[in-house]
């Protein structure tokens, strides 16, 4: 992390002329883009509703134990 800070900061000093502000933009939006993305494939992949992985009996029991915490928190 420090080596990367190390290497923007590099990049500041030259670039006084405004050359590499483009190619900067350019990098930090396909960055934000794929964490985007990592963000919203695991949220629909692994979630506790639909969780492929688990055998059908633990599913059926965190659904139950699920909904009676809905219900006596909401009394």
């Amino acid at each position: 992390m420090f080596t990367m800070l190390m290497f923007l900061r590099s990049l500041c000093a030259h670039n006084d002329d405004g050359r590499l502000n483009k190619f900067v933009v350019v990098r930090v939006g396909v960055i934000l883009e794929a964490a985007l993305g990592q963000i919203i494939y695991r949220a629909q992949n692994f979630n506790r509703e639909s969780a492929k992985h688990l055998p059908k009996p633990t599913g059926v029991k965190l659904k139950a134990k699920r909904s009676t915490n809905s219900t006596t928190s909401s009394t």
